[in-house]
């Protein structure tokens, strides 16, 4: 893919299906487990589903706290619909890491913005290896079944001292879209600096149809009032082989209560478009 193409964050949160279709045999994860020193973090991604299912990816993130001593893990995982990201949901979860395999299991909906909609309440096996996470996913009989792919972007233990400040600090998961194409997963994790106008961040671009190519950038900005301009400054993580560069963005949103919209552009050789990010937390 070369610069005209769309350019979508990958690794935001791409979580929460639908219950829809008949369920499909679970794909087990052929990754060898990584040791480390621990799944403490925000981590954000994608969440597929196998032919059959509602969409094919979706914004998924988990963020979770490893008890200090053993294997426990406990948190919550978030879900967007890619085309309409201010549905979303929060889902309570359990788990246990051993030996750089995260088993989990979600057990309720602690929040969400589509009442319409039955989200999968989704178990797995995730592989942990290094900053990454990933594996296959199930639910009940009536959910179609897929993968998930996941990135470390903060160790933080604690998501308070990222939505202290009201404006714009926090986890934005929606779409991106470009003027001559569809819509892209797309997240931005944002941290306000005290009572100030700064803002520092990090974005996750992916491609929907293949979430192992995704990339995570560093980015700058400002808020005045309810208008946040931002512009990315380098790519600081990516995956080792892709056939395009990635577009480095600037643009300027609004933010409305916890939704985030706008448009962004390019160099001379990116598409514009648009983007609209909801608050996840």
């Amino acid at each position: 893919m070369n610069k005209h193409r769309p350019y979508i964050f990958l690794l935001a949160l791409f979580c929460g299906l639908f219950i829809a279709a008949p369920a499909f045999a679970q794909t087990t994860p052929t990754t060898t487990p990584v040791d480390s020193d621990g799944i403490t973090g925000i981590w954000i991604g994608v969440l597929q589903q196998i032919e059959g299912g509602t969409r094919a990816a979706y914004p998924f993130v988990m963020v979770l706290t490893q008890a200090e001593t053993g294997s426990d893990v406990e948190g919550t995982s978030f879900i967007a619909l890619p085309d309409s990201p201010s549905q979303y949901a929060a889902i309570a979860l359990t788990g246990s890491l051993a030996g750089g395999r995260f088993d989990f299991a979600e057990s309720e909906v602690v929040s969400q913005n589509a009442d319409e909609l039955r989200w999968c309440i989704k178990r797995g096996t995730l592989l942990l290896n290094g900053e990454e996470l990933s594996g296959a996913w199930q639910g009940d009989q009536t959910c179609v079944p897929g993968l998930i792919s996941l990135t470390r972007v903060s160790e933080q233990t604690s998501l308070e001292t990222i939505v202290e400040n009201e404006l714009v600090s926090g986890i934005w998961v929606g779409s991106l879209y470009q003027d001559d194409g569809g819509g892209y997963p797309f997240a931005m994790v944002l941290s306000q600096a005290g009572s100030g106008d700064s803002v520092q961040g990090t974005s996750f671009i992916a491609l929907p149809d293949d979430p192992s190519t995704y990339a995570a950038i560093a980015l700058d900005g400002s808020i005045s009032e309810d208008q946040f301009t931002f512009t990315e400054t380098e790519i600081v993580a990516e995956a080792d082989s892709k056939p395009f560069s990635w577009c480095l963005k600037n643009g300027a949103l609004t933010r409305d209560g916890q939704v985030l919209s706008g448009t962004w552009q390019g160099d001379n050789t990116c598409e514009s478009g648009s983007v609209v990010l909801v608050r996840l937390v």
